[in-house]
């Protein structure tokens, strides 16, 4: 079935110009009648100028194939990419401080999802790197995300953001799940009790950062110090 309408709307559209576009596309004709009448059609979707069929599949694997192939810097046991510039010369990929662990947790926990719907070959060294970072982070007093970095501080000290103890959590979960990997469910379940100790009393973390000396300063600005983030790992 062709699309009239598919060259001709802007990328983002506001509900206003949508409700224009689609009642003047009605009216020409140019909407299937499957959709024209509202709640007669059990399949029909919010916005039927995009209902099509999909298999997203294909776009999973290159997700997989990104992760393994292109977000890793295997010269640095598979640490992982954050920022890039692919398009304008000269072209480039960095490490951020807060990469590791954050977009590890994020890669294990869209590989594990990806495992349950497609078959793929994983990547052992990328897999082993992962996992060492994940439990790495939390070898502390406080078994809180630390970050990990190519170069570690003169002193030793470590420091970390609360903000990705979501992306931690889903890790540990991920390779649990994916990889039935016990020593991961201990730490996640050792890491949900560090967790529900320092937020017990007040139903938030102390502070959005930690370190080797202790938590920083109090910020009201940080929306309840990332807790909500927390919520979808928790119920997992």
């Amino acid at each position: 079935m062709t699309r009239p309408w598919k060259t001709s709307l802007p990328e983002k559209i506001t509900r206003r110009d949508f409700n224009k576009t689609f009642a003047g596309l009605s009216a020409a004709g140019l909407i299937p009648s499957e959709y024209s009448a509202a709640g007669e059609n059990p399949e029909q979707v919010l916005n039927p100028l995009r209902r099509h069929a999909s298999d997203i599949r294909p776009f999973m694997r290159l997700g997989v194939e990104h992760i393994y192939n292109g977000a890793i810097d295997r010269r640095y046991n598979c640490m992982p990419f954050v920022r890039f510039n692919l398009t304008d010369p000269p072209t480039w990929a960095k490490h951020i401080e807060w990469g590791c662990p954050h977009m590890v947790g994020r890669f294990v926990d869209a590989l594990a999802v990806c495992s349950s719907v497609f078959d793929f070959e994983a990547d052992e060294e990328a897999d082993r790197a992962f996992k060492k970072y994940l439990h790495d982070c939390l070898d502390n007093e406080f078994t809180m995300p630390f970050h990990i970095t190519i170069r570690p501080s003169a002193d030793g000290s470590r420091s970390g953001w609360i903000h990705n103890c979501r992306e931690v959590l889903l890790g540990l979960l991920g390779l649990m799940k994916w990889k039935g990997d016990e020593e991961s469910a201990i730490l996640a379940k050792k890491f949900v009790r560090a967790i529900d100790t320092v937020t017990q009393d007040t139903g938030r973390f102390p502070s959005g950062s930690i370190n080797s000396r202790g938590w920083g300063a109090y910020s009201p600005e940080q929306l309840n110090m990332c807790s909500g983030r927390l919520i979808r790992a928790l119920l997992n």
